[in-house]
């Protein structure tokens, strides 16, 4: 096979989405909603006979997965890849359960094309699902549904402790258990790195999110398809209570989704032989993988150098500068991941460019670890209807941890190559980590905080200060029934004031001390 033909090629892409149907015993299983976006995918390529052609598949997990030791719902299937893949008569020698992390659809865009071009597969079927809708709905009902499937044979499981990696017991034993607090942190970190008070920071935030949402309105494939004005992004309300400071609920990724999405990857001498034709395809100029220091490590917890680094670490192999990129989709579960790539990438305020071609995990919806695979979807015809022109998707998985990159186009490169991420991970890995001690004690400052409610109303706030002695970082919350100090983080910006820390058993506690 001559090296033109062995450059990997994106052949198909499928979506679907449903809302929760009045007859719950009618709701789509993982394994039923799965299927019908592969067999979109499959449809998407044109070819016939093409299922027998599919040696290798992989499945983005699940968020019910996620947890170690979780329950699957209603007796879901233990080998996803497999059931998908025998429900479309597909037996491939490949079966894989990817990691947890929203990185992973393009991480696994990124390995199966070097599978493919070094003739390990010769045709890749790539998918994620999420029916959480459908669960919650079923069980709010008491009704028990049936979605076991069959075990159809081995697979590989790449699942393990990458929560407890990601939830350390320092920020277990301060509460800090949901993402938008841990990003909530990273947002006032962010803020206060750039010099921008609690109310511009904001409004920023709401002017960067409103477009995306307009895109939503326009996406048949959208959960919540409706445009929202900045104001009605950031302003809260009854509909569009706290959740976490800064955040409304109309500032977040919205999980209770039904969706799924798929592609299909093979080589330019495979889909030749299969009679696809070429304005189908859809080439990797270039990619790359990055994973960021843990969280509490940061030199500043609003900032991310391996985010950066998997941006260029994209476009250098691509040969292209962000300037040159007509699409974008940028990971967006809370504005800081989108504010960060678009100032790594030098894409300014008013850039006419859209930064989504969904309409985001706000709006658009957040099925789980899979939302990038919609996004890549979603380029694939967006590239078709532009030939020639380039498309770049960033996916982010953690607490701005995992970044994957991929740089996408109708035009095929000139020599393609597989992308080695190791001299961009050494530059991240080269940080200075800043101490950080879990029983801190004597004076300090604080250097950023979260605020957490419940119903609408602030219930506690959480701080990451610096000692005084030495700089170490630590972890911190308010004294319980503290009402008067917790009115000047929801009445205020405590940022940089001095305080008091007192180690505990449960947790470190602080007190202002100016």
């Amino acid at each position: 096979m001559s090296a033109a033909d062995r450059v990997p090629v994106l052949i198909g892409a499928g979506q679907v989405m449903e809302q929760v149907p009045d007859d719950l015993r009618e709701a789509s299983s993982y394994v039923d909603l799965a299927t019908k976006a592969v067999e979109r995918a499959i449809a998407d390529t044109g070819a016939e006979r093409l299922t027998a052609q599919i040696d290798g598949v992989a499945a983005v997990r699940t968020f019910e997965d996620t947890m170690p030791g979780g329950k699957r719902a209603f007796d879901g299937p233990r080998n996803l890849p497999r059931a998908v893949a025998k429900r479309v008569s597909a037996d491939p020698a490949i079966a894989i359960y990817e990691k947890l992390g929203g990185q992973s659809p393009q991480r696994l865009v990124n390995e199966f094309a070097e599978r493919c071009h070094r003739g390990e597969c010769g045709m890749a079927l790539l998918f994620g699902v999420e029916v959480i809708a459908n669960v919650r709905a079923a069980r709010r009902a008491g009704i028990e549904l049936d979605w076991s499937e069959p075990d159809p044979g081995e697979f590989t499981d790449r699942g393990g402790d990458e929560i407890s990696k990601l939830m350390t017991p320092d920020l277990i034993r301060h509460g800090l258990l949901s993402p938008m607090q841990g990003y909530g942190l990273m947002e006032t970190a962010r803020r206060a790195d750039v010099g921008s008070s609690p109310t511009e920071y904001v409004r920023e935030m709401g002017e960067l999110f409103a477009p995306f949402s307009r895109v939503a309105a326009a996406n048949p494939l959208a959960w919540l398809p409706q445009a929202l004005s900045p104001e009605e992004i950031i302003t809260p309300g009854e509909l569009n209570p706290m959740l976490a400071s800064p955040y409304t609920l109309n500032m977040v990724a919205k999980d209770g989704v039904n969706q799924s999405a798929a592609l299909i990857l093979t080589t330019a001498g495979k889909a030749r032989s299969l009679g696809i034709p070429e304005t189908k395809w859809i080439y990797l100029h270039g990619y790359a993988e990055t994973e960021e220091l843990d969280l509490l490590q940061r030199p500043c917890m609003g900032r991310s150098p391996a985010l950066e680094q998997a941006l260029s670490g994209a476009l250098d192999p691509a040969g292209r500068e962000a300037s040159e990129i007509g699409y974008f989709d940028l990971y967006s579960c809370f504005p800081i991941v989108v504010l960060e790539a678009r100032e790594a990438l030098g894409i300014s305020a008013n850039d006419p460019r859209t930064l989504t071609q969904t309409g985001g995990l706000p709006y658009f919806g957040g099925p789980g670890n899979n939302y990038s695979m919609h996004a890549i979807a979603s380029l694939v015809q967006t590239l078709r209807g532009d030939p020639g022109s380039h498309g770049l998707v960033y996916a982010n998985g953690g607490f701005m941890s995992k970044h994957a990159v991929g740089v996408y186009s109708t035009d095929a490169p000139a020599d393609w190559q597989p992308c080695d991420s190791a001299d961009f991970q050494k530059i991240v890995d080269g940080q200075h980590r800043v101490q950080v001690v879990s029983s801190p004690a004597g004076a300090g400052r604080i250097e950023s905080w979260v605020v957490s409610y419940r119903k609408g109303s602030p219930a506690g706030v959480i701080i990451t200060g610096r000692l005084s002695e030495n700089g170490a970082r630590f972890l911190a919350v308010g004294m319980p029934g503290d009402q008067e100090t917790l009115a000047e983080f929801t009445g205020g910006d405590p940022l940089g004031r001095s305080i008091r820390v007192q180690a505990g058993p449960e947790a470190n506690t602080f007190t202002f001390s100016d």
